[in-house]
């Protein structure tokens, strides 16, 4: 074992934040600094990170306060990306990752809240409901394709989509996908799409 003599400093454990846009957002409010966001409901292919600010002032203040590791993620859309799992001190990306695809970042459709602000119309509660319900669809038929695409490239196929391509992992059960869901209801559909489709989630 590697001896450290620590006699007279004081040893603190590193901490982890498992779900946060570190290295991708510096100012949340400035689009251009800002890259988090893909246009888009499905952006499986797109990596976080590739796209990490390496030079961003939060890495060096997130690392003075302790945090030695931090899962990166993106956001917005049904599929949001590929998350990163990082260290907070490095020059370059290829030095920050530790694990560069960790996670694939999946926002499990729901309704808006409503919690603030003028109350919808039933019609426009209605929309809301149907709009769900087409997400859902489209989940669904995304992620049944991407079995069908994975098994005909296994078997030999030369057909190539890069959305599909980057779902292989996740179809196989190589890499999981964490999904976010609030209410019991979502849960039980997260773990229903899991069964299905033969996905690990977290």
């Amino acid at each position: 074992a590697t001896v450290i003599d620590a006699t007279g400093r004081y040893v603190y454990p590193g901490l982890f934040d498992a779900y946060t846009p570190l290295g991708l957002t510096e100012i949340g409010g400035i689009p251009t600094v800002n890259l988090r966001q893909e246009v888009g409901d499905f952006n499986p292919h797109m990596r976080a990170i590739v796209a990490l600010n390496v030079d961003s002032e939060l890495l060096g203040v997130t690392r003075a306060n302790g945090v030695t590791n931090v899962l990166s993620t993106p956001s917005s859309g049904i599929i949001s990306g590929q998350a990163a799992l990082i260290h907070t001190a490095g020059w370059t990306w290829e030095d920050l990752a530790a694990k560069p695809t960790a996670a694939y970042v999946v926002n499990y459709p729901r309704e808006p809240s409503f919690a603030f602000g003028p109350q919808p119309t039933p019609a426009q509660q209605q929309q809301a409901r149907e709009r769900v319900e087409q997400n859902l669809r489209d989940l669904r038929a995304m992620l049944g394709t991407a079995r069908e695409y994975d098994r005909a490239r296994a078997a030999g196929s030369r057909a190539f989509d890069q959305q599909y391509e980057a779902l292989r992992p996740l179809v196989r059960r190589e890499i999981p996908a964490i999904v976010s869901a609030d209410s019991e209801e979502q849960i039980r559909g997260v773990l229903a799409l899991a069964d299905t489709f033969g996905i690990d989630v977290i």
